[in-house]
């Protein structure tokens, strides 16, 4: 009788300690703060300092492994130094991003976010207009296996430096076999990167990645969210880009017949996608192309028409009236692209209402708009996705050899409680009213100091657009 009582206390015992575990945890999980790794327009450049044959075979008719690219490209000259200013980025560029990202989040992320664009730009240009490449190598075949484990030695690069961490990776107008902004559904590219992602990104990414275009849905490590990842690519007004590859023949002819990515499937994907959501499921949209107005050129992104309502509107007018009938579902749009520090608000009420949510767009780590490299450590709330802050962290190009400059916070840098719409928004009233931020320069030149990390440019041509690009996703 005795070891009966004794047996039911301790099993009593383990329940309550099971269900008192279980409570700790959820409590831990809805009061504490995410980490979040996100770097954007890598933009590899496996052909710089002009030694790129020594990553073919012995024999010259295929490619070295990208496992055994490390130890070639560290003996190239070409990579003894960090690639310049208006330069896409070298090895020893990448390598010292990574290097310092892993000091920084010296405890692992929760995950890691990369909003493409990770080839270097012109990259089927200066395969097939090489001079050092013989002609066993110069077929569309090669071509894309070079792709490939270019592709492939990036993402091995990220997982070396965070073993285990989710990688959650958006492609970019440059990642393709057909060049730039012209990615084909049924060219191939689709299924080998998924191969590449699923073997060092994420082991589930779904087949929804080769069957929509490069998109898919995956689970936010430490919480009850969601990203969905878009491909954004095909939703610019000229996608897609075919003239870009007119002068390569070869491509041309292989890739003019293939077919295109089809925005009203990646579009019903996506609805269908939120619209399975829980009540209480909060969603990040993941792209590489943001919507809205660039501050670049003053020109609307995703200006793709679509059938609206019985007429053709800009895609970007239908997304945003779908995003804003599902605000309680979207936590931001996260993108890259421009590779500059930028944001965007999505104001309610056709654009003229309050500020609901926000599109972030992080600076790159290569160098050709001039800015300096950098990564950005965001802090999230893993019960509401609310960010709390970011902190730029940014190479100094302007030193030699080059050094890491004093890293920025949002909060610190503008005075703000968090990066909220609110507080974007609060940024944005004060860069036209011409206040002056906690650093003693007006809030307008610090959003441009701060735009292309620190680097000293003046960027004319952007404060031309700003106010436009700040606005609402709708632009004038």
């Amino acid at each position: 009788m005795t070891r009966r009582i004794t047996l039911c206390l301790f099993v009593c015992s383990l329940v309550h300690l099971c269900n008192a575990t279980s409570a700790a945890q959820e409590t831990a999980l809805s009061g504490s703060q995410g980490t979040m790794l996100w770097i954007s327009d890598i933009h590899f450049d496996p052909f710089y300092g002009g030694e790129v044959t020594r990553l073919a075979n012995d024999t010259n008719d295929g490619w070295r492994d990208h496992t055994e690219w490390g130890a070639i490209m560290a003996k190239m000259p070409g990579n003894s130094a960090c690639s310049p200013s208006g330069s896409d980025a070298n090895n020893f560029l990448l390598d010292k991003v990574l290097n310092r990202a892993a000091v920084v989040l010296n405890q692992k992320p929760d995950c890691i976010l990369i909003t493409g664009d990770f080839l270097s730009h012109n990259f089927s240009n200066d395969y097939f207009k090489n001079s050092q490449l013989p002609g066993s190598l110069t077929t569309t075949e090669l071509h894309n296996r070079f792709i490939d484990q270019t592709m492939a030695y990036l993402a091995l690069s990220v997982s070396r430096a965070f073993p285990n961490v989710p990688v959650i990776a958006t492609l970019g107008n440059n990642d393709a076999y057909c060049g730039d902004y012209d990615i084909r559904g049924n060219s191939g590219f689709l299924i080998n990167t998924r191969r590449t992602f699923q073997k060092y990104f994420l082991p589930q990414l779904s087949a929804d990645f080769e069957n929509v275009g490069g998109c898919y849905s995956t689970s936010i490590p430490g919480t009850k969210h969601t990203f969905v990842v878009l491909n954004s690519i095909p939703f610019i007004s000229d996608y897609p880009e075919s003239y870009r590859i007119t002068g390569i023949p070869k491509l041309h002819s292989v890739c003019s017949p293939l077919r295109t990515v089809n925005l009203v499937d990646e579009y019903d994907w996506l609805t269908r996608t939120i619209d399975g959501c829980g009540a209480s499921q909060k969603v990040w949209i993941a792209c590489h192309i943001p919507p809205g107005v660039a501050c670049y050129n003053g020109a609307q992104n995703w200006a793709r028409p679509v059938a609206d309502g019985g007429g053709q509107v800009p895609f970007v007018n239908r997304f945003r009236k779908y995003y804003l009938n599902q605000k309680n579902h979207f936590a931001g749009v996260l993108t890259g692209h421009s590779h500059a520090a930028e944001f965007k608000l999505i104001r309610d009420n056709d654009g003229h209402g309050p500020p609901v949510s926000f599109v972030l767009m992080a600076p790159s780590i290569g160098r050709n708009h001039r800015n300096n490299a950098s990564f950005r450590v965001t802090n999230f709330d893993r019960h509401t996705l609310a960010i709390n802050d970011y902190t730029t962290h940014w190479l100094d190009g302007s030193q030699s050899p080059p050094t890491w400059g004093t890293p920025f916070t949002f909060s610190k840098t503008y005075g703000q409680p968090d990066v909220s719409p609110q507080s974007l928004a609060a940024v944005l009233a004060a860069i036209n009213s011409g206040k002056m931020a906690p650093s003693g320069m007006t809030y307008l030149d610090q959003y441009f100091y701060d735009y292309s990390t620190r680097n000293g440019a003046k960027n004319s041509r952007s404060r031309t657009h700003y106010k436009n690009a700040l606005s609402s996703i709708l632009g004038p």
